[in-house]
């Protein structure tokens, strides 16, 4: 036992010895003073054990074993800092690392921890693409803040929680008007966005009322995708009027939605070589 002791005692010891040139100068003091108590709680445990192997069961040996305690409670404390600096050191390191990236490369990194009801599914620097699931409005809004803070993209593809993998889809995870609202603010306010995708949503009148607020105040878009979001004959024709202005529009697609033939042949007519319907 003393001889692993021994063993242990050396980490510290080492740490001390090849650690310290690659630490950062102001962690270098707290650095050695945390190894220095290990080695203490280390070399204290090895004369505890080395006393009590020499003296047997006798009074010295059970005094010397009273100190075990204040022995380990000291190492405790000296762990516990230990793993705090660590956790800093991370987080410095992770900081670091992402001020290194590009603008787009930062939001989609820190997309990655949004929420628990956001999933980043695809993120394509070269094309400026990010593409998410969400799930319920609790998800477009914390989506929402995110691109608000990070507005460094030109595709944005926003999936509904049919998207989550083994999520029955019920009508509390579905976005609803008051998600439509923030998701339309960040539509109106990002000056590179040029291509929106919706997909698989329910998009009842107060959710496209709520959408074409922000794709009024939007005049670069070129392409909006609205597949499968139960659009019918009323929101459809809600939407063409709120882009019917807009020159920069190449495309408009809603294929795949309830919207009755006449309907289509009235947005082929607003909308001449620029629909799919």
């Amino acid at each position: 036992m003393t001889a692993i002791m021994f063993i242990f005692a050396c980490t510290p010891l080492m740490r001390i010895v090849f650690q310290i040139p690659y630490l950062r100068p102001e962690a270098n003091i707290l650095q050695v003073a945390l190894n220095c108590t290990e080695v203490w709680v280390y070399f204290s445990a090895i004369i505890c054990f080395a006393s009590f192997e020499e003296n047997g069961n006798n009074d010295s040996a059970a005094n010397t074993l009273l100190a075990f305690p204040v022995i380990f409670v000291i190492g405790a404390v000296a762990m516990y800092f230990r793993l705090r600096w660590l956790e800093q050191s991370l987080q410095s390191a992770q900081a670091e690392a992402l001020e290194m990236l590009s603008p787009f490369g930062k939001c989609a990194v820190l997309a990655k921890s949004i929420s628990e009801d956001v999933v980043l599914l695809e993120a394509d620097e070269d094309e400026g693409k990010l593409s998410f699931a969400v799930r319920g409005d609790e998800g477009i809004v914390a989506l929402s803040q995110h691109l608000f803070q990070n507005p460094q993209f030109r595709w944005l593809e926003v999936k509904g929680p049919a998207k989550f993998a083994g999520l029955v889809e019920e009508k509390k995870h579905l976005v609803t008007s008051e998600g439509f609202r923030h998701l339309a603010g960040i539509v109106a306010t990002n000056p590179y966005l040029e291509v929106l995708g919706l997909d698989s949503h329910v998009m009842d009148g107060a959710c496209g009322a709520a959408l074409c607020a922000g794709l009024q105040g939007n005049t670069q878009l070129r392409h909006i995708n609205l597949w499968r979001n139960q659009i019918n004959d009323d929101v459809a024709i809600q939407i063409a009027n709120a882009i019917f202005s807009s020159f920069a529009l190449e495309k408009l697609q809603m294929a795949n939605n309830p919207i009755t033939a006449a309907t289509r042949d009235q947005l082929m007519a607003m909308f001449p070589q620029r629909i799919l319907v």
